[in-house]
């Protein structure tokens, strides 16, 4: 998958446009980050800062969603040790959707929440997002089962 081509023209500017927003931790500056939200915006350095924007302020408005965020965490470890989460390990063809199987039927609505759900979907789809290109191009297919 070579995109250095199309790179070139929007990556300096998006690069530029957060280093000068005051808002942006630094940590976002690496090339990865930058990278999963133009392949995201199909290049667009508009809708690419628009969906920053977007993100940095939802973070800001709902943190109970991004805080505590240990995957050892014991209310976490309980969805993982039931099995309600189960990315993939191979996509769909060499460069296909990366796929996620939830299985809603194993969540023990006594002592498991919604929102330690929420926050192991989020910690898995954003370690992916880092870590799996194929996930940024191709997109991923959701498998859910519930009854």
């Amino acid at each position: 998958m070579n995109i250095s081509i199309s790179i070139s023209p929007a990556f300096p500017g998006l690069f530029f446009c957060c280093l000068l927003n005051p808002c942006l931790p630094l940590l976002f500056l690496f090339y990865q980050n930058l990278l999963i939200f133009l392949r995201g915006c199909k290049w667009s350095l508009q809708r690419c800062k628009a969906k920053i924007d977007y993100f940095y302020t939802v973070r800001a408005l709902l943190p109970e969603f991004f805080l505590n965020r240990d995957p050892f965490n014991d209310d976490i470890q309980k969805f993982l040790t039931k099995g309600v989460v189960y990315p993939l390990p191979k996509p769909l063809g060499e460069a296909g959707s990366r796929i996620f199987y939830y299985d809603y039927n194993n969540i023990d609505v006594d002592t498991m929440t919604l929102m330690n759900l929420f926050k192991l979907l989020m910690m898995s789809v954003e370690l992916l997002l880092q870590e799996d290109d194929n996930l940024i191009i191709s997109g991923m297919v959701l498998l859910v089962d519930s009854e």
